[in-house]
């Protein structure tokens, strides 16, 4: 009975040190240096993108034993253009707005309905790298229907900037995060979402995915501090924004 009580206690703390609001120090420390990391997302985004393949609403589905690569469902790698900065983008073929379409500029206040999650990747023991441990990142295609209004990584505004420092400064003694822009967002998916158009669809509208945007660990958070969107340390995650873009309107001053 002392051993399980024991036993409860450890596994209380630990649950307990989990949820700790500064998830930073956390012991969370990358495994490998920066210039590793990149060679292993290089590689298993290669992975990806050759066993990989949009199905017909734009979901990404994985070639197996009886849905091998044709003339209908062809690799994402023979769609995928790369960005000096490592960002892959693929741009499905008939499925970019025509009418009504809109530019995507630094600013806009964007709508956008996505398949989206972080994942991380490693050596395994068998020296294969791999992408491991994926954690959903809104998610909305498959939980609730509904487009993400105004995504905080791709613009975040100066009150919640400044209201994140002053609860960061508050939470911790002489804390040496800054908060800044890139706090919270995500650079190579600010580059390579530029390069679509957006629809003007309802938010009722049913989905019809028009492409996807990979960003690697080093154009997104890289080793940095950033804000804590999933509850845990996004370093060394690469990222996967299955997407439609709904809207994109200019943003007001208010909106700021």
């Amino acid at each position: 009975m002392k051993k399980l009580l024991l036993g409860l206690l450890v596994a209380s703390t630990v649950l307990n040190s989990c949820r700790n609001d500064n998830y930073y120090n956390q012991n969370l420390i990358p495994n490998v240096d920066q210039a590793t990391q990149n060679s292993y997302d290089d590689t298993a985004i290669k992975d990806y993108l050759d066993t990989h393949y949009f199905d017909e609403r734009g979901k990404i589905k994985t070639f197996d034993d009886t849905n091998k690569p044709d003339d209908k469902n062809i690799k994402l790698s023979t769609l995928a253009k790369t960005l000096p900065s490592g960002v892959i983008y693929v741009i499905r073929p008939n499925a970019q707005p025509t009418d009504g379409a809109t530019d995507v500029k630094d600013k806009n206040v964007l709508q956008i309905m996505q398949v989206g999650f972080a994942t991380r990747a490693i050596k395994g023991t068998d020296d294969k790298i791999m992408f491991t441990g994926s954690l959903p990142f809104f998610n909305t295609v498959d939980q609730g229907g509904v487009p993400v209004n105004d995504p905080l990584w791709f613009y975040a505004k100066k009150a919640l900037i400044a209201s994140e420092q002053k609860r960061l400064d508050a939470a911790t003694t002489n804390n040496t995060v800054k908060v800044t822009n890139s706090y919270f967002e995500i650079e190579g998916f600010q580059e390579a979402i530029k390069l679509f158009k957006s629809f003007t669809k309802q938010v009722t509208d049913n989905y019809n995915l028009q492409g996807l945007i990979i960003v690697p660990s080093r154009a997104a958070f890289a080793k940095d501090p950033h804000y804590n969107y999933v509850g845990a340390s996004l370093n060394d995650y690469s990222f996967f924004f299955n997407f439609q873009l709904y809207g994109s309107k200019e943003r007001t001053s208010s909106e700021e």
